[in-house]
């Protein structure tokens, strides 16, 4: 594959690949390459998520069911098993997992309209990464690692409509949508050592 752009500029602290969080002997492999290349790793984000457009009658919630539950949760759960279990064994270590405000409230459905509602399997899936991260911050927290979760609110994009983008920033005090620059900041703090009294917890970055 071609070079990123980190990996032109810093080659000997950045390497990009590509892997199936869902796919637990490719992830041990690439966590014994981490480990050969660096040492034991110092964090992990578990930067990654499966979303669908906003159900009609013409969707299949059953199918979009089992992908967003396999991808947003179960690919929580692998990747932190890994790359968790080195980390405790070298009794230090920071995860962060990334949730969602609608892991803690509902979807306010009047955003969605023309007969679209916001699906079921997303609120389930995120609620589910948000209840592992707790589980795994108590299980990992007297060998050194940290487990921690960020739950954005509404990120926009160019892609986003401008009618959609318009009801949803109504609804928010700081009246825009978020951006993921907007993620950077409670990343780098749950990652680094200024939150090493810090686990088990969720920070809403929702404006």
């Amino acid at each position: 594959s071609q070079p990123t752009d980190l990996e032109r500029h810093i080659p000997d602290r950045c390497w990009a690949t590509t892997e199936n969080v869902l796919d637990p002997d490719g992830l041990q492999r690439l966590a014994g390459n981490v480990s050969s290349r660096w040492g034991t790793p110092d964090g992990l984000l578990l930067l990654h998520g499966r979303d669908t457009k906003p159900e009609s009658d013409g969707c299949d919630p059953w199918r979009d069911w089992k992908t967003m539950l396999a991808v947003n949760l179960t690919g929580t759960m692998i990747p932190r098993r890994v790359f968790g279990s080195v980390m405790a064994e070298a009794g230090r270590g920071s995860i962060v997992t990334v949730g969602s405000a609608y892991a803690t409230h509902a979807p306010d459905q009047r955003l969605y309209q023309d007969g679209f509602v916001k699906p079921a399997a997303y609120s389930a899936s995120k609620g589910g990464v948000l209840a592992l991260t707790r589980w795994m911050a108590g299980y990992w927290a007297r060998a050194g690692v940290r487990v921690n979760c960020i739950s954005p609110g509404g990120i926009g994009s160019d892609s986003t409509p401008a009618e959609f983008r318009a009801r949803f920033e109504d609804r928010v005090p700081m009246a825009r949508m978020g951006n993921p620059a907007d993620l950077v900041g409670a990343i780098t703090w749950l990652l680094g050592d200024g939150s090493a009294y810090v686990t088990g917890q969720e920070i809403v970055v929702d404006g």
